[in-house]
């Protein structure tokens, strides 16, 4: 199991809409398959925030006043081979997700490597072959994964530090719609 530190800013659908439903039950069947882990649908904005909960709170909180209207483009499936992206959904770096990631950067005050939008469908320490059985098994399934898009309804603020099963939301903040 891998770990994480800090805290991770979270784009997150509305629950209650097709796309967070049709994702989450994506990454549960394919969690289920080889035994890795579980968590919500998301793509992050911000990752290894090292801070105080009460800054991050603080801080989101005017994030998400600034992501009005933003809409995430899913895309192809891929895997760069490490336990958080072992097998995810692209996500299309548009001007308004570009500048959301910049505004983030600069409110943490945070300098990162080049952003690599994405959507996770599984982590774990997975074999080639068995990245390759995953990607299938979503080809195969209906909605293509490269068709959805859904707005953003919350920044999500996650406590990822230390092995996944202890990481909690510490809070979440809506983003409007237009």
């Amino acid at each position: 199991m891998s770990q994480g530190k800090g805290f991770s800013l979270w784009l997150v659908p509305d629950a209650n809409q097709p796309p967070y439903c049709l994702l989450k039950t994506l990454i549960n069947e394919l969690s289920t398959v080889y035994q890795t882990p579980q968590f919500i649908p998301h793509v992050t904005l911000l990752n290894d925030v090292e801070t105080v909960e009460s800054i991050i709170r603080e801080k989101s909180a005017i994030l998400a006043n600034r992501l009005e209207g933003l809409v995430i483009q899913l895309g192809e499936l891929g895997s760069n081979g490490i336990y958080f992206q072992q097998l995810f959904s692209q996500v299309s770096l548009s001007e308004p997700l570009r500048q959301a990631r910049l505004a983030a950067e600069q409110l943490f005050e945070v300098n990162r490597p080049p952003y690599f939008p994405h959507s996770s469908l599984a982590y774990g320490h997975l074999t080639t072959e068995e990245v390759a059985t995953l990607e299938d098994r979503v080809r195969l399934g209906q909605p293509d994964i490269a068709s959805l898009s859904f707005p953003v309804a919350a920044l999500a603020v996650w406590s990822t530090n230390g092995p996944i099963d202890q990481w909690y939301e510490v809070a979440r903040f809506p983003v409007s719609q237009p």
